[in-house]
């Protein structure tokens, strides 16, 4: 016999479990103020909501199999909670979640072999499992029967329904407005909480009301809230230099061995005149990571970081002290990707993006 108020104790049950080690995570952030605290338990508490209600529409495609055995229930939900668990250990380690890297090594031979893990820590893993099965199974078995988990179900339903919606709602419409305006004192702390999923309407401000998102003013100084520490050491430079003008020339997609005088014979005579580095190496297949690269000189998974902080790269305030302006003219919305955000972060005044045509050459065009 279905018993359907028994199964959403059970639900109810281990949100509250799933809910306390979110929060967990909050140890693993440093230098938080009192209301980037609330905000980052705010999030962590809406993560497990959302979590939760996956599992609550995928329990209806599979809801016969899970109320009439609490068995294969309490297993999914011991296994899931201790993916958060080992998640933890390894965000603690990498500050990175479990993704493709960590599987790969997991489920490898030899990554495996190159890990020596020790005895304790699989001695606590067995216990942590054997504490988590005992826990959902003491939940499974201690729920009371159908007629009165009915009655305790309906009381928290009215209780917790609309509590769980006002909160995702008010955190979610918080993250979109601090990553409007910018402030990545909260944003860039909620990297912390596993698989969070942002909420943003930076798109829809600018087209609907025409409110520009905001632009960090992080100096190149290390900031004590940032989770970088760059730069590493002070930039330092001779003081011997000339002026001369600098020109960075950047084409996006181009293909070097299409540079000739068949397809681009501009291009191609500009080429015989120069020095050509045959042998450089991408920064990314992307464009956000190769205009990264080329900026910061620093490897393209940095641009998550980057882009989290607003931090812009040193060698604008370099140029700043030896007298230089800058002046950037971009054929596409420099929005998207972000470098209004990171490269460009401290200059914005100086883009000029906003080229109106129909096609994209008539832009380039323009530009030229």
């Amino acid at each position: 016999m279905k018993q359907p108020n028994r199964a959403a104790l059970f639900l109810k049950a281990n949100l509250l479990i799933t809910s306390l080690l979110l929060c967990c995570f909050l140890l693993l952030s440093d230098h938080l103020t009192i209301f980037v605290f609330f905000t980052t338990l705010a999030a962590a508490l809406s993560s497990a909501i959302l979590f939760y209600i996956i599992l609550w529409i995928f329990s209806y495609c599979f809801g016969a199999i899970l109320r009439a055995n609490y068995l294969v229930t309490a297993f999914v939900f011991t296994v899931f909670d201790l993916l958060l668990i080992i998640d933890f250990f390894i965000f603690r380690i990498y500050h990175t979640h479990i993704n493709a890297m960590i599987l790969n090594i997991v489920f490898s031979a030899a990554g495996l072999r190159s890990i020596d893990i020790g005895i304790y820590p699989l001695i606590l893993l067995c216990v942590v499992i054997f504490l988590l099965a005992l826990l959902e199974f003491f939940f499974a078995f201690a729920l009371p029967i159908e007629y009165h988990a009915k009655k305790i179900n309906r009381k928290l339903n009215n209780i917790l329904i609309p509590a769980c919606l006002i909160l995702v709602l008010i955190e979610k419409l918080f993250f979109g407005f601090a990553n409007l305006y910018s402030y990545t004192e909260a944003t860039e702390k909620l990297r912390v909480i596993p698989y969070y999923l942002p909420l943003t309407f930076n798109r829809i401000a600018n087209d609907l009301f025409g409110i520009e998102p905001s632009v960090g003013t992080q100096t190149i100084t290390s900031n004590i809230n940032s989770p970088l520490d760059y730069p590493k050491t002070p930039l330092t430079f001779s003081e011997n230099y000339s002026n001369e003008n600098i020109l960075i020339i950047m084409l996006d997609a181009v293909r070097y061995d299409m540079i000739d005088d068949e397809t681009a014979p501009a291009m191609n005579a500009i080429k015989n005149e120069s020095i050509v580095f045959a042998n450089h190496i991408s920064g990314g297949n992307a464009t956000r990571f190769g205009v990264f690269s080329l900026f910061y000189g620093l490897n393209a998974p940095y641009w998550f970081s980057f882009v989290d902080s607003q931090q812009p790269p040193v060698q604008f305030d370099a140029l700043a002290r030896r007298g230089f302006t800058n002046k950037i003219f971009a054929a596409s919305d420099l929005n998207w990707p972000e470098f209004r955000r990171t490269v460009f972060a401290k200059i914005n005044d100086d883009i000029t993006d906003n080229y109106h045509a129909d096609d994209v050459w008539q832009k380039d065009l323009q530009m030229t």
